[in-house]
């Protein structure tokens, strides 16, 4: 008996530590099951996450290429300086005919951190870079699978539009984060009504009016999503808070009505020499591929090399297959799918075409205005709509071909993206304007063609601190900053077109002409510019630039009697 006690108590310790240690054993096994199953969750999409950044950081610090940059680095500088921060201005020879918001927050983040190229893009960068996490947050309110996210933020971390604006001192990529957080507020309220959310949506929508006038076509495509977006509330009860959000988003805008009602008559008064034309069925959808993030260029340049096919012949095959493949996947989020989720997917894509639809009509009937860039908030919603079959089909059949068609999809945008980055080059003009700026001759003219690179080479002149004096600048036909609207003219037909410059090289004033050649073909596709300063000076050559060439001149020498 007197054995029996102890030997009973060390069976109950060893059943207690073995107890203890089997229940160790299944939480560690549980743990690890939740990380596995987490990991799984989370690390695809944090994946793209970091693809995302690392994608639309590139490209910051090339040169301004386009007219706009550098025209709305020199408007920043001057709403603030004159005051003039609620009334449209005319600068720099053009109406501005942007809303202010952009060029408020432009001006003290160069206050911040200098106005180089590298500086005036950065915000536009750290918007695109902010737009991530919103995109993901609005991502998981639909998609319910971590492949289809992951798939979601592969499409939108390559969209060549997002590259594009989040590289560019304009207010697009602002636009576009203010419209997704508008649009995840707008949901939060829709299933959780919630003042926060319904104030942060009015906020949101009206910091957007404020970045872009376009913006109003997403204003009506969030009317129509909040009406179709399935909600607990009845339809009259929603229909009331659309109303109360609406009015409250005109209130916060009446300060900038006046100088829209001028930026609208300015633009009708110009529409004889507007220069977008009207939009055909083709233009509609090339638009929509581009939205969708494909580049039918770069995928029949990359097609090239591997087929030997001709490039019409690979374009047509091209646009058969991402078209095929297009309507497969907005098919079957909407084909055979739960109620709801089906609702969603419509309000989500009516988020997206709406726009489209409104801008192509309003420019076949009216002013055009129908240009993809103003439509670039469609471009940062739709990879959601094309990853939502792959959240929602469950057989293994249907499942494994929505997922060869996600692989499909994420292989042609990142040729489409990675071809932009690659090929996508801009016209080097600082390097231009460092050349003309360091010829030593004084007393000459540079001329022109076309004439908008004169306000690339003046963002130049001043950045680089150089003196303007010793040289006469001209544009043909005539100056690009001589008057807003610019006046409308043909390519260049003879010399009378550019009568000045045939002036001004007959008075011998200038010892040197310097001919700055950008886009020629379509200002002077005849060359008459070039060829009759042949004739009447000596072509000294000059250097060239991706996109640029300079061409000096000097009076022939007089010949010894």
């Amino acid at each position: 008996m007197r054995y029996l006690i102890p030997v009973l108590a060390l069976r109950s310790f060893e059943q207690f530590f073995v107890g203890r240690a089997e229940e160790a054993r299944l939480v560690r096994s549980q743990f690890a099951s939740s990380v596995v199953r987490r990991s799984r969750q989370i690390l695809p999409a944090i994946g793209a996450f970091a693809v995302a950044l690392v994608v639309l950081s590139q490209g910051i610090n090339a040169p301004f290429a386009g007219v706009q940059e550098p025209l709305q680095a020199q408007w920043i500088q001057d709403i603030i300086s004159h005051g003039h921060w609620l009334v449209a201005r005319d600068y720099y020879g053009l109406i501005n005919l942007k809303p202010p918001l952009y060029f408020w927050l432009q001006h003290y983040w160069q206050l911040l951190f200098g106005n180089s190229e590298t500086a005036l893009r950065g915000l536009s960068a750290f918007c695109g870079t902010v737009s991530v996490p919103v995109f993901y947050l609005l991502a998981r309110k639909f998609l319910h699978d971590p492949f289809a996210v992951a798939l979601a933020m592969w499409t939108f971390a390559f969209s060549e539009m997002l590259l594009w604006y989040s590289r560019e001192a304009r207010p697009y990529a602002l636009v576009s984060f203010l419209a997704l957080a508008s649009l995840y507020a707008l949901i939060r309220f829709l299933e959780n009504r919630s003042l926060k959310w319904f104030a942060i949506f009015v906020l949101t929508v009206d910091a957007s009016l404020y970045s872009h006038t376009m913006m109003f076509l997403y204003l009506l495509a969030l009317n129509v999503t909040w009406l179709t977006y399935p909600s607990a509330r009845d339809f009259m009860r929603r229909f009331k808070e659309l109303v109360l959000a609406d009015v409250l988003v005109l209130l916060f805008y009446l300060p900038w009505v006046p100088s829209l009602l001028a930026q609208v008559a300015t633009v009708h008064r110009a529409h004889d020499s507007w220069t977008l034309p009207r939009p055909t069925i083709t233009d509609f959808f090339s638009t929509l591929a581009v939205i969708s993030g494909f580049n039918f260029d770069y995928l029949i340049a990359f097609g090239q090399k591997l087929l030997p096919l001709s490039p019409h012949t690979l374009g047509v095959g091209i646009a058969v297959a991402v078209s095929l493949l297009w309507a497969a996947l907005v098919i079957g989020g909407l084909w055979r799918v739960p109620k709801i989720d089906r609702s969603r997917n419509v309000a989500l894509l009516l988020y997206c075409l709406v726009p489209m639809i409104v801008a192509f009509v309003f420019s076949r009937v009216a002013t055009p205005v129908f240009v993809n860039r103003v439509l670039i908030d469609s471009a940062a919603v739709i990879p959601i709509v094309l990853a939502y079959p792959l959240a929602l089909r469950a057989g293994r059949r249907t499942r494994v071909f929505y997922i060869f068609c996600g692989i499909a999809l994420a292989a042609i945008t990142a040729l489409s993206g990675l071809g932009f980055l690659r090929y996508q080059q801009k016209e080097n003009w600082r390097a231009a304007t460092q050349a003309l700026l360091a010829i030593p001759e004084k007393n000459r003219l540079i001329v022109f063609v076309q004439r908008t690179g004169e306000s690339l080479f003046d963002y130049y002149v001043r950045r680089l601190s150089a003196e303007s004096s010793g040289f006469t600048k001209m544009g043909v036909p005539n100056s690009y900053l001589d008057a807003f609207p610019p006046p409308s003219y043909s390519p260049l037909a003879s010399e009378n077109d550019f009568r000045p410059l045939t002036s001004a090289v007959e008075s011998g004033k200038y010892s040197e002409i310097d001919l700055v050649l950008s886009h020629e073909g379509a200002a002077d596709p005849h060359s008459l510019v070039l060829n009759y300063l042949n004739r009447a000076l000596v072509n000294q050559g000059g250097p060239q630039f991706y996109g640029i060439k300079i061409v000096r001149f000097l009076h022939a020498p007089p010949q010894s009697r």
